[in-house]
């Protein structure tokens, strides 16, 4: 792929509820875009986003991906993220990452638990959120009710900017209520408007038109002027309601077929802001300067790693740019850190580049302590991003290897496995001596074994934590024993008295002895 300028750049999580669509959509841009020659498909296991043998035997995301397409000469970074609520922690890394998040829903269930999942996390890092209706090819699809629902839920910000023609088997196509203008076909054909949505297209473009220029003053007094106002200027004044949050863009598509797919694509180019429009602020609220020219303040959002190669950052710049062959400091660590080569990923498959610029993505490999989360930038100016919050683990299971020649990879095992996925948790129950892992849930820790036996050939099994049961002194009580034995001579004698009783709960024990009688 070609060099992109950062205001040429796009990055744009892809999140939502599981099996609604999202790595089908990926699939199909990279097709589309010319990315890919074939269109991968998620039960045949050959997507390019679905790479890891435990997301083809489970056919679903587990881990997130980064699939970059080039549309109208912008460049697209899409983080295709999991929909599985085991694997929210993916979600939280790739939105860190992204300027934009695209909520993918299902045309035939509508909002579901992932979708406000998703929703949450895209607020909580101020992300601008449009929404895509997937599967309209499906049977049972409606449009115009998930529109109503998702108002209902959020507001009368959720503003169509597009309708389907025809719907089910039927559908066919999209009309875009901005420019009315019809596209039909999986080569994005433009047609005439189908006559019979001509009422509803006037409409539904009325007010559009109407919530659009809401957000700009000029544009407002021209509308009630009637004047003409240009395509370019409903586009600046969408944008500007868009990256501000009172219009949230809904759209529509059928992946599979990729019918509406360069819409969406050419929506992201369109309205969604570059890494020069996003405000960043650092750990103590300050504002970050963005520009190309200064030292580079890098957020490393995800890391993973390989038996071969080692361990392998995921990181995103927010300003100024970054070379190979070049040395950075982990503020985090503070400890000096080497990159050699940088890379640009598809999938698993990656691209050596000798430079990355401002809000681009890429991958390192082969820093020493860097982490997820962790801040990169100049020595001199140790500016600390805010860490990425990540899901607390809520269930937990003990951990203990098969066979004897495990005992020893089990601990540094572990611990590169919690690196590599902020959803885990390690400890040791002091009592039991057991050691327990802790995950999202039950899928979560049967995918983490799995990787252990994979990326560390160490095969462990999986129980319930011992419930380590004690006991304690509950009342007052008293004891008295002498000792007489003749043995020849003077003999034995001892006389013995012990008094227990209970302390307040957490005391720890406490002994004393104490003289009676002068003895």
């Amino acid at each position: 792929m070609k060099n992109f300028s950062s205001e040429k750049i796009r990055n744009v999580v892809i999140a939502g509820h599981g099996s609604v669509g999202k790595t089908t959509f990926t699939e199909a841009a990279l097709f589309v875009t010319g990315a890919t020659t074939r269109m991968g498909n998620v039960e045949e296991e050959n997507t390019i986003s679905d790479y890891d043998e435990d997301e083809h035997q489970r056919k679903f995301s587990v881990n997130l991906s980064i699939l970059p397409v080039e549309w109208n000469n912008h460049k697209i970074n899409l983080i295709d993220t999991p929909g599985y609520a085991d694997f929210v922690a993916e979600v939280s890394s790739g939105m860190a990452a992204a300027d934009v998040a695209l909520i993918v829903i299902d045309a035939i269930a509508g909002s579901e638990v992932g979708t406000d999942r998703a929703w949450d996390l895209a607020e909580q890092n101020e992300l601008p959120r449009m929404i895509l209706v997937n599967r309209m090819d499906r049977e049972n699809a409606n449009f115009e009710t998930v529109i109503s629902q998702l108002q209902e839920k959020w507001g009368t910000g959720v503003t169509p900017i597009q309708i389907p023609i025809g719907s089910e088997s039927n559908f066919t196509g999209i009309v875009n209520l901005l420019n009315k203008t019809a596209f039909t076909g999986n080569t994005n054909t433009t047609e005439n408007i189908p006559a019979e949505l001509q009422g509803k297209v006037d409409e539904l473009s009325n007010e559009l038109i109407e919530k659009i220029v809401e957000n700009d003053e000029v544009l407002m007094e021209k509308y009630f002027d009637d004047k003409e106002l240009s395509e370019e200027e409903l586009t600046k004044a969408l944008k500007q309601g868009f990256c501000e949050g009172t219009i949230i863009p809904l759209m529509c598509a059928a992946s599979s077929p990729q019918l509406g797919v360069h819409q969406v694509l050419e929506t992201i180019t369109n309205i969604a802001p570059s890494p020069l429009e996003r405000e960043f602020i650092d750990a103590d609220g300050n504002e970050i300067e963005i520009d190309n020219s200064k030292t580079p303040i890098i957020l490393t959002f995800k890391t993973a790693t390989d038996p071969y190669v080692g361990r392998i950052n995921y990181f995103r710049i927010l300003s100024g740019k970054l070379a190979s062959d070049s040395h950075i400091w982990n503020v985090n660590r503070e400890t000096q850190e080497r990159i050699s080569t940088i890379y640009t990923q598809k999938g698993k498959e990656t691209e050596a580049i000798s430079e990355l610029p401002l809000g681009d993505i890429g991958v390192v490999a082969k820093l020493s302590k860097t982490e997820t989360g962790d801040t990169l930038t100049a020595k001199e100016t140790p500016i600390k991003l805010k860490s990425i919050d990540f899901p607390k683990p809520a269930f937990s299971m003990a951990v203990t290897p098969v066979g004897k020649t495990g005992v020893e990879k089990l601990g540094p095992s572990l611990q590169r496995l919690i690196t590599e996925d902020r959803g885990l948790g390690l400890e040791r129950d002091p009592i039991t001596g057991e050691m327990i892992l802790s995950g999202l849930g039950d899928t979560h820790l049967a995918v983490a074994v799995g990787k252990l036996f994979r990326k560390f050939k160490l095969e462990v099994e999986l129980e319930l934590p011992r419930v380590p049961y004690q006991e304690t002194i509950a009342r007052l009580s008293q004891s008295d024993y002498t000792h007489k034995k003749q043995s020849g001579g003077h003999g034995q004698y001892a006389r013995v008295a012990i008094e227990i009783s209970p302390l307040p709960r957490g005391s720890g024990l406490k002994f004393s002895s104490r003289v009676v009688g002068g003895s």
